[in-house]
């Protein structure tokens, strides 16, 4: 059986991660420099879609919240969003069209370091919205 999560449950889930984290927000990797240290190339260590802090994983980046907050099965770590949808629709997990550019040019807007609010925009010009 195929379940599809639509551009306004994925839409919904935003807003709930930017009334929590404010539209003003900055992602930063809290573990950037460790991984660095660690030997990660810097493309790998730009967003996380989950951190682990004293043994509490938490939504991290602007996908990781609406992950979370749509109880969809967490991400291999260092897979990107894009492969992440394949991930899910192998499991019979569809993101409607909409909801997966929406979440795409959100993501990347946010890795460039962007706040939150203009990710959100830069998903809704992609996203047709």
């Amino acid at each position: 059986m195929s379940e599809t999560i639509g551009f306004e449950d994925v839409l919904l889930a935003t807003k709930r991660a930017m009334a929590e984290k404010g539209a003003d927000f900055i992602y930063k990797l809290a573990e950037r420099e460790q991984r660095m240290a660690e030997g990660y190339s810097s493309q790998d260590v730009e967003c996380l879609y989950f951190e682990t802090v004293a043994e509490n994983t938490k939504p991290s980046c602007i996908v990781g919240h609406v992950i979370a907050d749509l109880d969809l099965p967490h991400p291999s770590e260092g897979i990107g969003v894009d492969s992440y949808f394949g991930d899910l629709r192998q499991r019979g997990i569809n993101l409607d069209d909409r909801a997966e550019n929406f979440l795409s040019y959100a993501q990347a807007a946010q890795d460039k370091g962007l706040p939150w609010g203009e990710a959100y925009d830069a998903g809704m010009e992609a996203a047709g919205g």
